[in-house]
């Protein structure tokens, strides 16, 4: 993710990723697939990898271990 989010594409939080797929084999290579999204396909949105919490969880009062 952090490829994504640094320069040449600076992608942020909730942009749209859209892979191509390109095949080769010994016969050659395939045209590249769609690139448009068109309903029924999948597709992958930008996240963020999560901050630590500002403080480590606690055992109140009203928790146990089981």
């Amino acid at each position: 993710m952090s490829i994504l989010t640094a320069a040449p594409f600076n992608l942020v939080q909730g942009d749209t990723v859209v892979a191509r797929i390109l095949a080769t084999n010994l016969v050659g290579n395939s045209a590249y697939s769609n690139s448009a999204i068109q309903g029924g396909q999948s597709y992958a949105d930008v996240r963020m990898i999560p901050h630590k919490p500002p403080s480590k969880p606690t055992r109140g009062a009203a928790t146990s271990t089981s």
